[in-house]
């Protein structure tokens, strides 16, 4: 499903940008922004249901985390975040403050905040990984030959991480989330293992499934 909302996001979106002034390209971002949030709790109480299947696939209810990456951009061009002061130290503190509240909400359970919080997570991000300075701290993680070497492993993990999250979690997930450990302690131990497997799988599909294919270019 995931997939199904990316394309038809990219389906309309070129148009917009084509044809949109750039200030108003940026007014509509934050207007999605706000939209999808809103969208989500109204279609949960619509179904009657806190966290229903429609609010966590339809397109318009994941608008957030489509265009949070395109306002960073057009703020960008239009040049509105260069002359922000202590932007890179604003972007710090919410990536910062953002990425504690998410593992609070793994911690202790799913609760709807994570999909309004993960766009700004991974805005500010996204911010600090353009930092200009290539000494910046940021920027040199984003830029390691380990993250490099997983972004072409990418897609396989994207597709299979989902699609065999059942088999993990019957393999091993149940007796580690029962076997009386700390719970963050049993939660990292099935993250690793669900990972390893997963990225052999994706492997396995870059070899006989992505090259064979990217060859054909």
């Amino acid at each position: 499903w995931s997939l199904a909302v990316e394309e038809q996001f990219y389906l309309f979106w070129p148009l917009v940008v084509r044809y949109m002034p750039r200030r108003g390209l940026a007014i509509l971002c934050l207007v999605l922004l706000a939209m999808g949030t809103g969208l989500r709790n109204m279609t949960d109480h619509v179904a009657g249901n806190e966290f229903s299947v429609a609010a966590y696939t339809f397109t318009f209810c994941r608008m957030d985390g489509l265009t949070a990456g395109a306002f960073v951009a057009t703020a960008l061009r239009l040049g509105w975040i260069q002359q922000l002061p202590y932007k890179f130290w604003i972007a710090r503190i919410l990536f910062c403050w953002t990425g504690w509240e998410i593992l609070q909400i793994f911690i202790h359970g799913t609760e709807h905040r994570l999909y309004t919080l993960s766009p700004i997570l991974f805005a500010c991000l996204l911010l600090l990984a353009l930092n200009p300075n290539v000494r910046g701290a940021t920027r040199r993680v984003c830029e390691n030959a380990f993250l490099q070497h997983l972004g072409k492993y990418s897609y396989g993990l994207y597709v299979f991480h989902h699609m065999f999250e059942y088999a993990w979690k019957r393999g091993f997930g149940d007796w580690l989330l029962h076997s009386g450990w700390h719970p963050v302690l049993a939660q990292s131990a099935y993250i690793i293992l669900a990972f390893a497997g997963t990225y052999l799988l994706a492997r396995i599909s870059w070899v006989l499934i992505e090259r064979p294919f990217l060859r054909l270019k």
